[in-house]
């Protein structure tokens, strides 16, 4: 039996409701049942279930998921520990976890080798293949040479819709292992197999002993789809996980007992090429608990080096309460406006990044002082400040410690220690889950999810049978959020499944609590469904290309100004044809 089948006969067996129902009392309310939610105090029940979908869903603090997150989330168990639980429950018996998986590990082999494949091939194209020559000068525009990138694992995937399924197949690679990474897909129409990264240049991801596990794309040319993709999560694989330049950065990590985490692949790059070598970043997600204690394994500081913007700011406060509850103290230290670790670098030298990174203050006082000065003199502000740090503040475990940090936050909002004191103990309840406060922050620094690709989630969520209507669109490629696309792309390969199962793998906070609320609310008519997906399909197809016909339109002025005719032409009749497509598709303007 394979993991997956192990895992769904698990999802398959167990009562949603029986297993909730030993933490807090629920009640049937027709087809759901409804409790106070054991995630958070409240006095009136905002919490539902749904045993039919396999759901559960807050409508107070936004907690959602099914029955491995409940147990996951209530207990503190990871993923594996609750399959674990939950198979035993059930009586369903898994492989050995010593010792016995040599399935699991076979499969993780396959999977390993068909990912390095891939690296080798992506390298070998943008070593010398002429379709790499705009990646190559793209590279050198970024000042990085062309064998500096290859040495960091760089490569490009061609603008060709069955390069890699090719050399996969001439190499004897597994192909079903090749889809299960997200490196290729099958042909909804005939048969074979189609690249799912064309046009882009290709990240390797790399473990901590430095094997290949995955790849990060940007998007390169006018390419449909976001400007960064992933591999699919799977065996060897998650995204929510993953540290990019780990395997670099680890001895000087551990020489020097810092780790510097920045914002993305190229600040990654550019700070070991100048000598800042223990820097690494996530893979273009917010910063996660298993992040946190990833680091804290290897480096006793972490240092955040973040755009001084508002969104590096907020993703910098997103990411302390993961730390707090790994006991891991952070530093932070910000950008100044309009510059990135490679321009700042590039214009002021690497002395000054260094300088930035030894003056950084503790991020927990940079929050503090953000917050008292944005409360100003305003007692109710000052009240509401504090209410919301309280959860991080109850998190410090060492008395003399918190006693510390509360004259600090006594100070900052000009207040007595004692009224500080007053607020954690009456906040101690929201510490366990750090806060509807900071749940609510979170949720609303997430990457928004436009409202055409809400509303087909949601549709996909409420009556997953809408499912079928996906085959042969591809609209997740057309679609700007990474997790809703990734939802959508998981219902058009198995369109008989179900949202728990498209769900699986994807930790966006957003994604989840919509996924959940549509599961349990159910508020579309049966009848609308059918049309409520085809618009929002055309709607989001229309969106991407009005956003490529934006794009055009710069790049015909930047050539118009060049003088550069041959590529000017090009650029127009592009820009043509993409009208074209918007007008059939019942645009409401034409670029």
């Amino acid at each position: 039996m394979t993991f997956d089948s192990v895992v769904e006969d698990v999802r398959g067996r167990v009562n949603l409701v029986e297993i909730i129902s030993g933490h807090t009392d629920l009640k049937q309310a027709g087809r759901t049942f409804k409790g106070l939610c054991p995630f958070h105090k409240e006095r009136s029940p905002s919490f539902t279930v749904d045993p039919a979908k396999g759901f559960y869903h807050c409508f107070g603090c936004g907690a959602g998921g099914d029955a491995f997150k409940f147990v996951m989330e209530i207990h503190g168990l990871s993923f594996p520990e609750a399959l674990e639980q939950l198979a035993r429950r059930v009586g369903v018996s898994l492989p050995e976890r010593r010792g016995g998986p040599k399935v699991d590990r076979s499969r993780r082999r396959v999977l390993l080798e068909v990912t390095r494949s891939a690296a080798l091939f992506f390298r070998r194209v943008l070593k010398d293949d002429p379709s790499a020559s705009t990646a190559r000068d793209y590279l050198r525009g970024r000042g990085f040479s062309v064998d500096e990138a290859l040495s960091f694992g760089l490569g490009y995937a061609p603008n060709d819709w069955e390069a890699l399924a090719r050399h996969l197949s001439r190499d004897g690679a597994d192909l079903e292992a090749a889809r299960a990474t997200g490196l290729i897909g099958e042909r909804t129409r005939g048969s074979g197999h189609y690249d799912r990264f064309r046009d882009r240049l290709m990240f390797t991801i790399l473990d901590a002993e430095g094997t290949p596990i995955g790849f990060g794309a940007r998007a390169l040319g006018t390419v449909e789809g976001p400007k960064y993709i992933n591999s699919s999560d799977s065996d060897i694989f998650h995204k929510g996980r993953g540290v990019y330049g780990l395997s670099w950065a680890l001895r000087s990590i551990r020489e020097q007992g810092r780790a510097v985490v920045v914002e993305g692949y190229f600040d990654v790059l550019s700070l070991h090429q100048q000598g800042i070598t223990t820097a690494v970043a996530t893979l273009g997600t917010a910063l996660t608990p298993d992040h946190a204690y990833q680091l804290k394994r290897y480096a006793p500081e972490v240092v955040l080096l973040f755009d001084g913007d508002e969104a590096g700011r907020k993703a910098a406060w997103r990411a302390l309460p993961h730390f707090l509850a790994a006991d891991v103290r952070p530093r932070a230290a910000f950008l100044p406006s309009g510059e990135d670790p490679d321009t700042l670098v590039q214009k002021q030298g690497a002395e000054v990044l260094v300088s930035m990174l030894e003056a950084a203050p503790p991020l927990l006082e940079h929050v503090i002082a953000t917050m008292a000065r944005a409360a100003g003199a305003d007692p109710r502000a000052r009240g509401q400040a504090m209410r919301e740090l309280a959860p991080l503040l109850n998190v410090l475990p060492d008395p003399v410690e918190l006693d510390a940090t509360i004259e600090v936050a006594a100070r900052a909002f000009q207040v007595g220690a004692d009224s500080v004191r007053r607020v954690l103990d009456a906040r101690k309840d929201a510490t366990r889950d750090l806060a509807p406060a900071e749940s609510d922050r979170v949720a609303a620094l997430a990457d928004p999810i436009p409202p055409a690709e809400e509303a087909l989630v949601r549709a996909l969520a409420e009556a997953p049978g809408l499912a079928t209507l996906l085959g042969g669109t591809e609209v997740q490629t057309a679609m700007v959020n990474e997790s809703a696309a990734r939802f959508v792309h998981a219902a058009a390969n198995e369109p008989t499944g179900t949202s728990t199962r498209w769900l699986e793998g994807i930790d966006d906070p957003n994604l989840v609590r919509l996924v959940t609320s549509a599961s349990v609310e159910e508020t579309l008519p049966a009848e609308r469904g059918p049309r409520v997906v085809t618009d929002c399909i055309r709607r989001i197809q229309r969106d991407r290309l009005r956003a490529e016909v934006d794009e055009l339109s710069h790049q015909i002025s930047q050539r118009e100004s060049r003088g550069d005719i041959g590529e000017l032409q090009r650029l127009q009749q592009l820009k043509i044809e993409k009208n074209r497509r918007m007008l059939a598709l019942g645009s409401a303007r034409a670029g």
